[in-house]
C-alpha cells in the first residue's frame, strides 16, 4: 500500500475524533474569553458587540465566498478557505493588537477581535444549518416528485 494510501485510511480512521476535539478546544477558547474579558464586554453596548460579532465575520465570510467563486474552487476548498481565513483573520488582529497597544489601552481594544472570535463559530453554525434545512426541503420535493410521477405511471 503507498504512502497517500495509508495516511488516507488513517485520517478516515481518526476523523471521527477530530470533531469532538475542535469542538471541546473551541468551547475552551470561548470560556478562557469570558472569563479573562468578562468586565471588558460590560464597556460596550450590546449593539457595538452585535456588529463586532456578526456583521464583521458575516461580510467577511461573504467576500471570501465570492472571491472563491471568482476563482472556481471547489465547494470543500471554499469551506477550507473561508474557515482558515476566519481564523487567521481573528489571530492576526489579536497578535497586532498585542504588539502595538500600551496596557490600558489594549485590554479596551482586544475586546474586538475576542468578540469577533466568540461570534465566529456560531456564524459557521448558521450556515451549516441553512444547508442542512435546504437539503431536507429538496430531499422533501424530490420525493413528492417520484412519488407523483409512479402515481401517473399507475393511472394510466
Amino acid at each position: 500500500m503507498s504512502k497517500l494510501g495509508c495516511q488516507k485510511l488513517l485520517l478516515q480512521k481518526y476523523s471521527k475524533y477530530l470533531k469532538p476535539f475542535a469542538l471541546s478546544g473551541t468551547l475552551i477558547f470561548i470560556s478562557l474569553i469570558l472569563i479573562t474579558t468578562w468586565q471588558n464586554f460590560f464597556l460596550l453596548s450590546w449593539d457595538l458587540l452585535f456588529y463586532i460579532g456578526f456583521v464583521l465575520p458575516f461580510t467577511f465570510h461573504i467576500f471570501i465566498l465570492i472571491l472563491s467563486k471568482i476563482f472556481c474552487l471547489k465547494v470543500s476548498s471554499i469551506k477550507t478557505v473561508v474557515v482558515e481565513c476566519g481564523i487567521q483573520s481573528s489571530s492576526a488582529s489579536l497578535f497586532i493588537l498585542l504588539l502595538s497597544l500600551g496596557e490600558p489601552e489594549r485590554d479596551v481594544a482586544l475586546i474586538i477581535p475576542l468578540a469577533t472570535a466568540l461570534f465566529t463559530d456560531k456564524l459557521l453554525l448558521f450556515f451549516c444549518f441553512i444547508r442542512i434545512i435546504r437539503r431536507a426541503i429538496l430531499a422533501l420535493t424530490k420525493n413528492k416528485n417520484i412519488v407523483i410521477a409512479s402515481e401517473m405511471t399507475t393511472i394510466k
